[in-house]
């Protein structure tokens, strides 16, 4: 083949061929046809807005027919009420009429323009009543006549004879209601004046002789669906009454008084019957009407479209002329369309199966040989296949960049673990180095700092577990037996900062496996801070928790300020479905405990999902399945020593932060601690001797070492009243059990964890 230079010359001059020919036979063709086309689109496109100018127009107008029927009433009878109503309905014309877009240099607009004009002065006269009812029904006529004049000639400048002849229909329809509208208008005068004059009376019968002449134009011309409104005005009750009523109001005459002589114009009964069925048979004609205006509408956009689809054949027709050209240059193209399209069929295979596959077995630890995978794409050395060789270029400078990723990932995972084993293992010998000074200090103030501060260094260690979570790793806490919900639960609220405000609820008679005891601890203590932490500090946390079928619901509820709906998507998203720990992932708004959550909560096949409180604030639903859990007899959860200490804080509150009822004082631990130390008391003291504190008095039955002391048989009755030492004393005791269920025998490596 020839050179580089040679082969692009050679491309470029067969897709001319290919593009050039077609392109101008399309032009030229397109052209042609478009040019009519797009000016007969345009001028239907303007009559389908007139169309629907239409159908707002006829509203307008019912509610001028609205407007004379109550301007006739009251002049028949100008009381408040009617005035009022009057009043209202004039609001509401005006509005109707506000719709109505009236252009200036309209010929056809200009007498409906003039006759709303004349609308406040004939408005005005009513008010006053400076005219009789005859005059007020001339003048309200005439300019719900000169709208339907307007629009009527509108209809005849649609350019499509089918748009044409629906807009006549549709003119024919507002005809015809108006004609039935001014008879009603007529009648509901005179009932309310109680007196029909012989004008109106003729003026009455010409209406109903005209609105049978306009029902009869109009049968043919009606739409099927304003055809079908004819046919069930014609067929109903109502109409069959109200004709039978206009033929006797029609051929009504003033009768004499044979007793006392005159003439006397009271209304005949037929008023009463027409005026019952006039309101159904106005609903009818009506409907009939805007059901002819959409028929309207329809047709006139129907127009405008196939005028749009005739440009579009015009196209398709220019195409195919083009297409007639591309044949020529059709045998040159196949060969370079179908290596084209070859190359792109392969390119995406290895695009969407073969990289993701390499990158996830690199990602799984798999050996991979990046000399031969992917597999290389051969197209020759042509310019085709020079493409094909930047995609080789490309695909491997891909894979390369994600063995390379994987390995700066597992690097990294490394280090975090033994950062984190590190500072696990400081971390555990500050909390022996705090445990030893506690039991040898006598000075309340100064234990309770120590207490802060074996909380603090108990946090601590658990970010230290968070790092080991996070890079993959196992924490060091085990059990072997099972524990006590009730005790995995306040061993959490005891990992937390602000553990007095936490309460936890009763708990069903459950343990949990000890496999998977200091995952849960670890979530929970997570989400109980958590919400602890995103509430007001005089607000309490709730841990509630009860037997479902599936395993057993814990609930922790908050009374913070909640999170959006957005915010709950994207936690609830996290957990769900953990992501791998990268700054991708965790993107700008980093919350690692959830994140923690999301990795234990998986580990186990936890189910953890955010939710609004009713009263505010965030709940947390934790489902935790059948698999970690066991039945536990009620006599194991050994509560009784857990309410005596509570009792016991409450009078120690002067020397030591008071615990929340809640607080656990016997929390699971993997293995007892060492007996606690003694100190030495003054001979020469005058005070009474303290209490002597005894391990393990408040811990679970079956958390405690064999031949423990009985609770029962060690604790010292209750008092009124103690002193400081004793408070001293009694939290010593308190704080002891709570960092027993906080602490690990391994502190160094994965590899101490007890099994």
């Amino acid at each position: 083949m020839s050179g580089p230079d040679g082969t692009r010359r050679g491309i470029k001059t067969q897709l001319n061929k290919i593009v050039l020919i077609p392109a101008i036979t399309f032009l030229v063709l397109f052209v042609v046809l478009s040019v009519a086309t797009v000016t007969q689109a345009l001028v239907l496109r303007a009559a389908a807005a007139k169309s629907e100018e239409g159908s707002r127009l006829y509203a307008a107008l019912v509610e001028l027919q609205a407007e004379r029927e109550l301007a006739l009433q009251y002049l028949a009878d100008p009381s408040p009420e009617v005035l009022g109503l009057l009043r209202t309905q004039q609001a509401g014309t005006d509005e109707a009429l506000a719709e109505i877009r009236l252009t200036e240099d309209d010929l056809a607009e200009a007498d409906f323009r003039s006759a709303l004009n004349q609308r406040e002065t004939l408005r005005k006269d009513i008010a006053a009543r400076r005219i009789n009812r005859s005059e007020a029904h001339r003048g309200y006529s005439a300019i719900i006549a000169a709208g339907i004049d307007h629009y009527a000639i509108h209809s005849r400048k649609f350019g499509d004879g089918e748009a044409v002849a629906t807009g006549g229909a549709f003119v024919q329809t507002m005809r015809t209601q108006e004609t039935f509208a001014q008879a009603d208008a007529l009648i509901a005068g005179a009932q309310v004046a109680g007196e029909l004059t012989e004008a109106e009376r003729i003026m009455f019968s010409g209406l109903i002789n005209e609105l049978e002449r306009r029902l009869n134009e109009l049968r043919w011309a009606l739409s099927e669906p304003a055809a079908r409104y004819y046919a069930a005005l014609a067929e109903s009750t109502e109409w069959e009454s109200m004709v039978a009523s206009a033929g006797q109001i029609a051929n009504w005459r003033p009768t004499e008084d044979p007793v006392f002589g005159g003439w006397s114009e009271t209304l005949p009964t037929a008023v009463a019957v027409w005026d019952t069925d006039a309101v159904r048979v106005n609903e009818t004609l009506v409907a009939m009407t805007e059901a002819q205006a959409q028929v309207t509408i329809e047709t006139t956009q129907d127009a405008s479209a196939q005028v749009f689809s005739t440009a579009i054949g015009g196209s398709i027709l220019a195409l195919f002329a083009g297409a007639l050209a591309y044949g020529i240059a059709s045998k040159t193209a196949t060969r370079l369309t179908g290596r084209l399209s070859q190359l792109r069929q392969d390119t995406l295979d290895l695009a969407r199966n073969e990289l993701p596959d390499i990158v996830r077995r690199l990602e799984q630890g798999e050996e991979v040989d990046l000399q031969t995978q992917p597999r290389r794409l051969d197209y020759g050395n042509d310019e085709i296949g020079q493409v094909a060789d930047a995609f080789n270029t490309a695909q491997r400078t891909a894979v390369a960049a994600a063995a390379r990723q994987v390995e700066i990932r597992s690097g990294a995972n490394r280090v975090f673990l033994a950062l984190a084993y590190r500072d696990q293992s400081l971390l555990q010998r500050q909390l022996r180095l705090i445990d030893q000074i506690e039991r040898q200090e006598e000075d309340p103030d100064l234990m309770d700092r120590l207490f802060q501060l074996d909380h603090l260094a108990t946090r601590g260690r658990r970010n230290a577990e968070n790092l080991i979570i996070l890079a993959g790793g196992q924490p060091g806490r085990r059990w072997r037996s099972p524990i006590p919900l009730i005790d995995v639960l306040r061993s959490a609220v005891s990992e937390t900062e602000d553990y007095a405000r936490i309460t936890v609820l009763p708990t069903p008679d459950v343990a949990l496996l000890g496999q998977g005891v200091a995952d849960v601890i670890h979530l929970f203590a997570e989400l109980v801070e958590n919400a602890a932490r995103y509430s007001p500090p005089h607000t309490r946390v709730e841990v509630y928790s009860e037997r479902v079928s599936k395993g057993v619901a814990v609930e922790v509820r908050d009374q913070g300020l909640g999170m959006s709906e957005e915010s709950l998507a994207e936690a609830n998203n996290l957990l769900a479905h953990p992501p791998e720990f990268d700054v991708v992932a965790l993107g700008e708004n980093v919350r690692l405990g959830l994140f923690v959550v999301a990795r234990l909560a998986a580990r186990h096949n936890i189910q953890v999902r955010l939710r609004s409180g009713p009263d505010g604030g965030t709940q947390a639903i934790v489902l935790i399945p059948d698999t970690l859990v066991v039945e536990t007899p009620p006599d194991d959860l050994d509560l009784g020593p857990y309410e005596a200490e509570r009792d016991n804080r409450s009078s120690a509150s002067r020397t030591a932060p008071p615990a929340p009822p809640a607080v656990p004082a016997a929390p699971p631990v993997p293995e007892p601690a060492s007996p606690a130390g003694t100190v030495s008391r003054d001979p020469n003291d005058p005070r009474p001797p303290l209490p002597k504190r005894q391990r393990q008095t408040h811990l679970a039955a079956p958390l405690r070492d064999a031949g423990a002391p009985d609770p029962s048989a060690t604790q010292p009755a209750a008092t009124p009243r103690r002193s400081s030492e004793e408070a001293r004393r009694m939290m010593e005791a308190f704080h002891r059990g709570t960092r027993k269920g906080r602490e690990s025998r391994a502190t160094r490596s994965p590899e101490s964890v007890t099994e």
